[in-house]
């Protein structure tokens, strides 16, 4: 029977036929009722047909209900097209995933249709969600346990805002906890890695509200982000795809791995903009590059390149340029280490200099709030504008 045919394929491809039948403008429910009353009708008609050969029928009965069991066939076959197109429409959508499995070198088909339209991606015998988002100078990507994590403004050379401290600190708190994603990687789209923060937004800010107001809460959103990354569990990797500037420079010093283009620089020009060391730089520099260089990169506001970096123990590899999005691929691997494993590592090696940490970020975050009041920062930021306006 037709309904038990349709029945067996939909059993067998233990999909949602309702979702693939759309586009013909039938259910499966609505198909198969069909089906069912067909069935009926046409044993009725074949047993009448039989009756009317008998005594008791006319020629008149037979001829009507050979009109009427045509009619039937007819939508017999209208019905078995909607089927038909339907197969069609499925095998369309396994072709779809069948190549993209071949492109991502994926075999695993015990899985492949329980969530056909589904965002996944199949990884060994579990099914790992991908997650894409993209929001107002962020995009974030996780696929088979590596979540990247892109600054998104190359207009504005991914200058950091308000939203995005806060985005980010919401991020690496939820993944903390999140067995889904095993390694982060972070890092920005177009030329720069990031310029730091957005001063344009900060000014914007203070012009429309209370400026202490928006200095307590600039510092504690700033302060919470640093906290962030201090206790972030997981691997954790920044590869430094152009400039890195202010927080983008004292950023990567937080991260466990950093990889730098060989196009990339790391400037803190604190001092000139009337501020102070930011991101737990006061300490992590001295301790990775001697207090000598890092306190010429951090007094003197020297520019240094990512070789330069390397030499300085800040980095762990420079890369070409042209060959990032080959470590990218090779990183990718990295969300097949085991969790709990990662994680016992990671803590035997900040440990020691956690707490060190937060209460560095502390006295940081201190003296960021009072030099953000000082008469050196409002200089530093009138000259900043003017320079602008003369652009």
């Amino acid at each position: 029977m037709l309904q038990q045919t349709a029945q067996g394929y939909a059993k067998t491809l233990d999909v949602n036929l309702d979702e693939r039948l759309k586009p013909v403008g039938h259910s499966v429910d609505e198909m198969l009722t069909r089906l069912e009353e067909l069935d009926t009708m046409i044993a009725l008609v074949q047993q009448e047909r039989c009756n009317s050969i008998g005594i008791t029928g006319s020629l008149t009965q037979t001829l009507d209900y050979k009109a009427e069991l045509r009619s039937l066939c007819d939508r017999i076959d209208a019905l078995e097209k909607v089927v038909d197109d339907a197969k069609n429409n499925i095998d369309m959508l396994e072709s779809k995933v069948d190549a993209a499995e071949k492109h991502l070198g994926i075999t695993d088909s015990a899985t492949k249709f329980k969530n056909l339209l589904a965002p996944i991606f199949f990884y060994s015998d579990k099914v790992i969600p991908v997650f894409r988002g993209r929001m107002e100078g962020l995009q974030v990507t996780l696929r088979n346990g590596v979540k990247i994590i892109k600054f998104n403004k190359p207009q504005r050379k991914n200058a950091i805002n308000r939203q995005i401290y806060m985005k980010l600190t919401e991020i690496l708190n939820q993944d903390s906890s999140d067995e889904s994603v095993i390694v982060t990687i972070i890092t920005g789209e177009g030329e720069y890695f990031t310029s730091g923060n957005d001063i344009k937004d900060a000014m914007e800010m203070s012009a429309g509200g209370d400026p202490e107001a928006v200095r307590i809460e600039a510092n504690q959103v700033f302060k919470s982000l640093i906290q962030a990354f201090i206790n972030y569990p997981k691997l954790l990797i920044a590869v430094v795809n152009g400039p890195a500037i202010g927080i983008g420079a004292t950023m990567v010093g937080l991260c466990d791995i950093v990889y730098a283009s060989d196009r990339a620089t790391f400037d803190t020009p604190f001092v000139k903009l009337g501020l102070c060391c930011e991101g737990c730089s006061s300490y992590i520099f001295p301790m990775n590059m001697g207090r000598s260089k890092a306190s010429e990169m951090i007094l003197l506001g020297k520019k240094i390149t990512s070789q330069e970096a390397y030499d300085s123990n800040l980095i762990a590899r420079v890369i070409p340029h042209e060959k990032l999005e080959q470590l990218f691929n090779e990183l990718q691997l990295y969300g097949t280490l085991p969790l709990q494993t990662l994680l016992v590592n990671k803590k035997l090696i900040v440990d020691g200099f956690k707490e060190i940490l937060h209460n560095c970020n502390n006295r940081e975050c201190t003296a960021l709030f009072e030099r953000t009041n000082s008469e050196d920062f409002y200089n530093a930021i009138a000259t900043f504008m003017s320079r602008k306006s003369k652009l």
